[in-house]
């Protein structure tokens, strides 16, 4: 009989004093982390195709203010590789993740780099500060920025589920 213990996880809540514990058997845990997985999944994948198509819809604005098309084709293709990137490329790929390898590194940082420089270079057109500020390139090269951050705080909600499915039928 003692070898068909069940295993528990029990949650708490120090708000209430009163509150039963929640204990939940093997199958329940199983089934509590594989919802999480499947909602992070679904989560994550409905964020990168929304993130996808808005770097496609911003670049109708770049056709609108006429000046450099050198500007416009590297900015045209930053977002193109924003787009790719997030659609694309799976969350363990990222310029944080150490296992990345260093080509896809170098060309993250590049597209931040690149798209900063050119965002310099437009503020140093302008006479106006704020009007400086409030051109498309800052908000290209914050969606540059953007993009990796996003990806980021995806990839480690992605490792949360897995952590807490490593840490299922604990005992306490």
């Amino acid at each position: 009989m003692e070898q068909l213990r069940k295993r528990v996880v029990r949650f708490t809540n120090n708000d209430d004093d009163d509150f039963e514990p929640v204990f939940l058997n093997e199958q329940d845990q199983d089934a509590f982390v594989e919802q999480l997985r499947l909602t992070n999944n679904r989560d994550n994948r409905m964020f990168s195709i929304i993130f996808s198509f808005l770097y496609l819809l911003l670049i109708v604005p770049l056709f609108l203010y006429p000046e450099y098309w050198a500007f416009k084709l590297v900015e045209l293709l930053s977002l193109f590789y924003c787009a790719y990137v997030m659609y694309f490329l799976p969350l363990e790929v990222g310029l944080f993740n150490p296992k990345t390898p260093n080509k896809w590194k170098f060309l993250f940082i590049l597209n931040i780099g690149v798209t900063a420089l050119i965002t310099v270079l437009g503020w140093s057109q302008h006479t106006s500060f704020f009007y400086a500020f409030l051109n498309i390139r800052t908000l290209v090269c914050g969606i540059t920025i953007f993009t990796e951050i996003a990806r980021y705080s995806m990839y480690h909600s992605t490792l949360s589920v897995e952590k807490l499915d490593e840490m299922r039928f604990a005992h306490m």
